[in-house]
C-alpha cells in the first residue's frame, strides 16, 4: 500500500468518492460523474451500486446512508496509512470482546521429523487413501507423504505449468468427499513450462481433475479463471490462495486482494479479489449464497494463508495477513464484511470506527488481532475427535506463526465466557525455515505440519 500524509490524501477527492460508493451503494459511475477521476483508480468500477451482502452493507440499498455521509463528510478523515495502523496497532495480540489469557500448555509437544524437503510446499490435504498430498508453489508439482510408513515419496502426482512471480504458483488443495476429484489453485504459466516472470501468467484458475488410487485419471476441469493481476494495477503478490472441501460438501476458495485494495470492494462476480468463495463441486453457485449468480462467501480480505473448518460445530476460520501489523483470525459466515481496505484488525481508529458503524449489519470484526508483533500466520488446525491430544486439547485452534525464527504454533481455546486461552503449543528447528500448513491425518488423528525444507508431525514430549 502506499504511503500518504492525511494532508496528500485529503488533497484528493476521489479517494473519499470512491470510499463513500464503497460505503454507501453509491454507482462507481456517478461517483466518476462527481470527480472525472474514478477511472484512474486500480480496482475501479467499484460495485455499480453495492446493494450487497445479505440485504446490502447498508441494509438494501439505502439504510443509513446519510449518517453515514454526515460520518464521513463531518471530518473528512482518509483511511489510515501503513505507519498509523502501526502506531494505533494493539501492543499484543487483543480479541474482539474478550480477554487473551496466557496459561501453560496442557500438552508438552516435541514435534517429530518426518522429512527433509528439496522444494518448499504450499498447502496439504489429506486423500482418499489416507495419503498426504500437498503442493509446491514454484514447480507446480502434486508431491505425496506416506504417514502410515512415515516415508516421503518419489512419485510426482502431477505437475503444472506455474507462473511462480512473487506469491503465485500452485497454491491449494482439495479432495471431493468421495476422493474421485482432486481440486487445486494455481496460476498457469502462458508456455508449457514453469516461469516466473511477472508477465508470463496466463490466469488464476480453480480446477480439478479426476482421481482414483492415488493418479490422476483424467484432463484438467476448469471451474473457474480470473487475470492474474489487476489489468489497471499490476501486482504479483496477494492472489489466489487456499481452498478446502468442508463438512457441507462445497468447495470454498479464497483470493488476495490483487494487491490493488479497491478491487476488494467490487462484488460483481468477475472479480474475486479480497474474498473467500464458496461453489459446489462442479463450480456451480452454492446454494446459500449472499447473491445470486455469484461465488462470493465473504469479503473484506487482504491476504487468507490458511482456512480451516471445525468438523463438529461448523466454524470456519481463516488468517488474513494485513499490511505491516494486525494480522487477524477471523471466523466467518455467509455475506460477511471482514473490514479490509477499510477497517485493518480490530476497528481501533477514528475512520475504521465511522466504517464499522457504516457497515454494522454485517461488519465483523477478527476474532484476534495479532496486533504490533508481526505473526504471518500460515497454517490452522483444529483439535477435534480423537484422544491422541487428550480432551484439554478438545476444540482448540491452533494457528501457525511464520514471521519468527525458529516459527511457532499458538493454541487458541475460544470459550463462552470472556476469555480466551492462549498457549504456545509447539517450537520448531531455526532450520525448518517458516511455518506455511497443518494437517490431520493418519488413523489417531494427528498433526503434520510442513514448513519450507521439512515435515514434523506434532507428538507429545
Amino acid at each position: 500500500m502506499e504511503c500518504r500524509s492525511r494532508a496528500a490524501v485529503r488533497s484528493r477527492p476521489w479517494l473519499l468518492c470512491t470510499m463513500l460508493a464503497a460505503m454507501m451503494g453509491v454507482s462507481a459511475l456517478g461517483c466518476n460523474a462527481v470527480t472525472g477521476l474514478l477511472s484512474r483508480i486500480p480496482g475501479a468500477g467499484l460495485l455499480g451500486g453495492l446493494g450487497g451482502l445479505g440485504g446490502g452493507l447498508l441494509g438494501g440499498g439505502g439504510g443509513p446512508a446519510g449518517f453515514v455521509l454526515s460520518l464521513l463528510l463531518g471530518s473528512i478523515e482518509p483511511p489510515p496509512n501503513p505507519l498509523e495502523n502501526a502506531s494505533d496497532a494493539p501492543f499484543s495480540p487483543s480479541a474482539d470482546g474478550k480477554f487473551i489469557v496466557e496459561a501453560p500448555s496442557p500438552l508438552p509437544i516435541a514435534p517429530r521429523l518426518m522429512a527433509d524437503l528439496d522444494v518448499g510446499p504450499a498447502e496439504s490435504a489429506v486423500g482418499p487413501d489416507g495419503m498426504i498430498y500437498f503442493t509446491e508453489e514454484d514447480t507446480g508439482r502434486v508431491r505425496v507423504f506416506d504417514p502410515i510408513n512415515e516415508k516421503l515419496l518419489d512419485k510426482i502426482v502431477l505437475d503444472l505449468p506455474v507462473n511462480a512471480s512473487g506469491q503465485r504458483g500452485l497454491i491449494g488443495i482439495a479432495f471431493s468427499p468421495t476422493g474421485d476429484r482432486m481440486y487445486l489453485t494455481y496460476v498457469r504459466s502462458n508456455t508449457d513450462a514453469d516461469t516466473s516472470e511477472i508477465n508470463a501468467a496466463a490466469d488464476a484458475r480453480v480446477v480439478y481433475y479426476p482421481f482414483a488410487d492415488g493418479a490422476v485419471t483424467g484432463a484438467e476441469m476448469v471451474l473457474y479463471t480470473t487475470p492474474a493481476a489487476d489489468p489497471a494495477f499490476p501486482s504479483d503478490i496477494n492472489g489466489i490462495g487456499p481452498c478446502l472441501i468442508a463438512p457441507d460438501g462445497l468447495l470454498y476458495w479464497a483470493h488476495g486482494d490483487r494487491n490493488s485494495i479497491l478491487s476488494t470492494l467490487n462484488l460483481s462476480p468477475g472479480e474475486p479479489a479480497g474474498k473467500v468463495h464458496r461453489m459446489t463441486l462442479d463450480g456451480g453457485v452454492a446454494p446459500g449464497n449472499p447473491f445470486p449468480d455469484n461465488s462470493l462467501f465473504a469479503i473484506g480480505f487482504r491476504n487468507v494463508t490458511s482456512m480451516a473448518v471445525d468438523p463438529e460445530t461448523g466454524l470456519f476460520w481463516s488468517t488474513d495477513v494485513n499490511v505491516g501489523v494486525s494480522d487477524e483470525l477471523n471466523l466467518h459466515a455467509p455475506g460477511l464484511f471482514h473490514g479490509w481496505p477499510l477497517i485493518q484488525g480490530l476497528a481501533n481508529t477514528d475512520f475504521e470506527s465511522r466504517a464499522a458503524i457504516a457497515t454494522l449489519a454485517v461488519y465483523r470484526n477478527p476474532l484476534i488481532d495479532f496486533g504490533a508483533t508481526k505473526y504471518d500466520p500460515r497454517g490452522l488446525a483444529v483439535i477435534r475427535g480423537d484422544t491422541y491430544y487428550g480432551p484439554d486439547l478438545e476444540g482448540d485452534v491452533l494457528v501457525g506463526q511464520s514471521s519468527v525464527v525458529p516459527s511457532v504454533i499458538h493454541r487458541y481455546r475460544v470459550t463462552a465466557d470472556v476469555n480466551i486461552i492462549h498457549s504456545l503449543f509447539a517450537t520448531l528447528p531455526s532450520d525448518a525455515g517458516r511455518i506455511v500448513s497443518m494437517v490431520r491425518a493418519d488413523p489417531l488423528n494427528r498433526i503434520y505440519t510442513f514448513t519450507q525444507h521439512r515435515i514434523f508431525r506434532l507428538d507429545p514430549g
